[in-house]
């Protein structure tokens, strides 16, 4: 019976913990971008990865009932 617990638990921390991940390096994209492109245009669809990556780090905090700091 503790499979039926732990196994959805851990999944659900395995695709928040590889979330974070992507939401550092699509961090890096928009500084990488930024520095060598004024355009705003080359920003924006990095951008938009962004806030769904984040959307969805706080829907998965939200359902599991942990803390979610902005």
């Amino acid at each position: 019976m503790l499979l039926k617990k732990n196994v959805p638990k851990a999944l659900i921390e395995y695709k928040r913990k590889i979330l974070e991940i992507a939401q550092r390096e699509k961090e890096e994209q928009i500084r990488g971008v930024q520095d060598r492109d004024k355009d705003i245009e080359a920003v924006s669809p990095l951008m938009q990865q962004y806030i769904t990556i984040t959307s969805l780090i706080n829907t998965i905090s939200k359902e599991r009932g942990w803390v979610v700091l902005k």
